[in-house]
This record gives C-alpha cells, sequence and structure tokens, in this order.
C-alpha cells in the first residue's frame, strides 16, 4: 500500500515535533557523515581543523540559505512552452533556463560552490552504506527540486520549515564532525 505524499505530510503537520526532530537528525547524520568522509580523506585538515570546519560552515550556510530561498519561492520552468531548439545557441538558452543558471550572479555563485562541494565530496573517504544513503537522500531532494520547478507544486509554509530545518541540521552536522581538533604526532 502506497500513501500518497499529502496524507504523509498532513501525518508531519500533526506530530510536528516528532517531524522536527526527525527531519534534524537526518540532516545531522548526513552532515557528520560527509563531514567524516572529509575528515578520512584529507587527513592534513586535522591541523588545522577549526578553520576548516568555519570555512565549511560558511560554504554550507550560503548553500542551505539559498536552497532554502529557492524552495519558498520556487522559479517555475514552464514545460509547455517548451520548444525544440534549432540551433546550438537555443540549446545553449534552453539549458540555462531548466538549470536556472539564468538567475545572475548569485545563482552563478551558489552553483560555483555546489560544485566544489560535490568534487570535496566525491573524492571523501566514505564506506559504501555512507554512499549509499547520501545517494538516497540527494535523490529525494533532486526528485522534490524537480518537481517544485517542473510542476505547479508550491510548497506549504511547513514544509518550507521542514526544509529549513533539514537544511541547517545538515550544515551543523558538516561543521560539529569536522570542528575538533586533533595534535599531530611526530
Amino acid at each position: 500500500m502506497i500513501i500518497p505524499i499529502a496524507d504523509i505530510m498532513r501525518i508531519a503537520e500533526d506530530n510536528y515535533l516528532l517531524a522536527m526532530i526527525t527531519v534534524a537528525s537526518v540532516g545531522l547524520v548526513q552532515g557528520a557523515v560527509m563531514g567524516r568522509g572529509i575528515r578520512n580523506r584529507f587527513p592534513k585538515l586535522r591541523e588545522h581543523a577549526r578553520l576548516v570546519s568555519v570555512i565549511l560552515l560558511i560554504l554550507f550556510t550560503i548553500i542551505s540559505v539559498s536552497s532554502v530561498l529557492k524552495f519558498t519561492e520556487p522559479e517555475k520552468f514552464p514545460v509547455n512552452d517548451l520548444d525544440a531548439p534549432t540551433s546550438h545557441d537555443e540549446l545553449l538558452a534552453l539549458a540555462v533556463d531548466i538549470l536556472g543558471l539564468n538567475a545572475g550572479f548569485g545563482a552563478v555563485a551558489v552553483t560555483s560552490i555546489g560544485v566544489i562541494i560535490f568534487i570535496l565530496f566525491r573524492f571523501a573517504a566514505l564506506p559504501r552504506p555512507a554512499r549509499y544513503f547520501l545517494f538516497a537522500m540527494n535523490a529525494v531532494l533532486l526528485a522534490t527540486a524537480v518537481a517544485v520547478r517542473f510542476t505547479d507544486y508550491v510548497p506549504s509554509g511547513f514544509e518550507i520549515i521542514i526544509y529549513a530545518v533539514y537544511q541547517f541540521s545538515l550544515t551543523l552536522g558538516i561543521f560539529l564532525m569536522t570542528r575538533k581538533k586533533e595534535k599531530v604526532v611526530w
């Protein structure tokens, strides 16, 4: 039996405290897994853990705030008005529109930070179950982003709060896992 998303969100709203704790816990665990992967893959960063953790905190805060703002007021892409591109320029313009890169400097900056973070995590030392967990969480986020961008779906206030709690707990999890400084043993 498959439960519709609307029913799941209604149940979550009815049990908002449990929903907030669950979402915050998932975000913290995901952030801790990512932070641990960074620490294990780049052991030299442990010597400068506080500086690295502050830099990661700033980067992930920028990504989190941007993501929440985009989720709050999603920029819709009209699929009905989609025409097949006839030239390379039209294809490039279509790709820019679909990816949402035509929003100016802010979108380009956030995309650049996102690419840097993706590359960082691509090389992070993560065990296979952790990679599957991160992949599953990112697949859910991608599906949500696609639904918000390409459909008439508009998130409710509760859904926005849940998403913000998730984003900021993820950021906090990475910060807490990477901030511990270890002494260098010679």
